[in-house]
């Protein structure tokens, strides 16, 4: 009987709880939407700039150094200084002037057969803060144009004249997906101040992952160091590298 109460007791409120509501039990039907309304739009978020990327050296401890060449080719010197190379077993990378490229084309082609690099040093060798960005295009790609058509081969590489840089440069490149080289030992053998100093300008600073600076012009001082300059920097265990070569030695 106990058990009998117990129940009624319960089930009794629940029927009066039921009877006392007048209002019809109902339940929301779902509410059909599209699946674009179920998806939140986003906006667009721009893709991110390019950044210029600049190298004036590699942080290393193994003993690998970058000979560079500016300005060429040259058909007085760059023969002389081919063949200065091939006498040493050494490669080297040459940053070259669009309308010398276009001017001579042979020595371009002799200089890759011969294992060696080449960038892009503009077209006319201008000074590029005195041009606009359609202007340092316009240097860039013609002379990216001329290379690839006498070598068959596109440049990754770019040195300003006179090492300038600014914004201008730095955003084109960057589009242009080139990579500036710069420079950490300077020969300053333009100036031909004697076979002494160009080498006393290298030598006493060099350090492995260093980038060094010639020029294919620079004609008699500028080989005459070399033949001193590279015999001495193998003794003492350097290996002499392009700039591609130079590059997978980045950390």
């Amino acid at each position: 009987m106990k058990l009998l109460r117990f129940g009624t007791l319960l089930v009794f409120p629940l029927l009066c709880s039921c009877a006392a509501s007048k209002a019809p039990l109902t339940v929301a039907e779902p509410v059909a939407t599209s699946p674009t309304q179920n998806i939140q739009q986003e906006e667009k978020k721009p893709e991110p700039e390019k950044t210029e990327e600049v190298v004036w050296k590699i942080d290393t401890q193994d003993k690998v150094v970058a000979l560079t060449f500016d300005d060429g080719p040259s058909p007085k010197y760059t023969p002389q200084l081919l063949a200065l190379l091939k006498q040493y077993d050494v490669h080297a990378t040459f940053f070259l002037v669009g309308e010398n490229v276009e001017k001579h084309p042979e020595l371009v082609q002799q200089e890759v057969s011969a294992g060696h690099e080449i960038g892009n040093h503009t077209y006319t060798h201008t000074n590029i803060n005195q041009l606009s960005a359609e202007q340092f295009h316009e240097e860039v790609k013609k002379t990216s144009e001329a290379i690839e058509r006498v070598t068959g081969n596109k440049t990754h590489f770019f040195r300003p004249p006179e090492g300038a840089r600014n914004e201008i440069m730095m955003k084109e490149t960057a589009k242009d997906d080139l990579v500036t080289i710069m420079w950490d030992e300077d020969s300053q053998d333009w100036k031909k101040p004697g076979v002494n100093k160009i080498i006393s300008n290298v030598l006493p600073h060099l350090k492995g992952g260093n980038i060094i600076l010639f020029h294919d012009h620079a004609g008699e001082q500028n080989q005459k160091s070399l033949q001193k300059l590279i015999p001495e920097l193998k003794q003492q265990g350097y290996r002499f590298v392009t700039i591609s070569e130079l590059m997978k030695y980045k950390k």
